[in-house]
């Protein structure tokens, strides 16, 4: 009975820890990858990309800064004696999460100031 609550508290931990890294890796793909297919698309489908980076770049600063605020609970440590392995991973979730912003907000800034379909054509 302990062996899947183990594995479920594993995997809580490991996702929790690399949200900031899955969630920069989603928003960049959804960004160029809309990008991508209204430019092959043709010109009436690229006035939907910035509102659409916009709205996936809010999204993505929204989810981080859910993860921030909910690390505290979603890492606790399994023995209140020993919270020496939830502090470290609060640490670096956080870390993660703040590099991981920086990440989405060059990934919007490059997107939106560039011209959306200028090096495709």
């Amino acid at each position: 009975m302990s062996e899947p609550a183990r594995d479920t508290r594993f995997l809580r931990r490991t996702l929790t820890s690399l949200s900031g890294i899955l969630i920069w890796a989603a928003h960049f793909g959804l960004v160029y990858g809309v990008q991508h297919v209204a430019c092959r698309e043709g010109a009436g489908w690229t006035g939907f990309v910035k509102p659409v980076i916009y709205l996936a770049t809010v999204l993505a600063a929204a989810l981080m800064g859910l993860v921030a605020a909910k690390a505290r609970s979603w890492l606790a440590p399994d023995d209140p004696g020993a919270p020496d392995v939830s502090i470290f991973l609060r640490a670096v979730t956080h870390i993660l999460l703040v590099l991981s912003l920086f990440g989405v907000l060059a990934t919007t800034a490059s997107a939106v100031l560039l011209p959306t379909c200028g090096a495709l054509r």
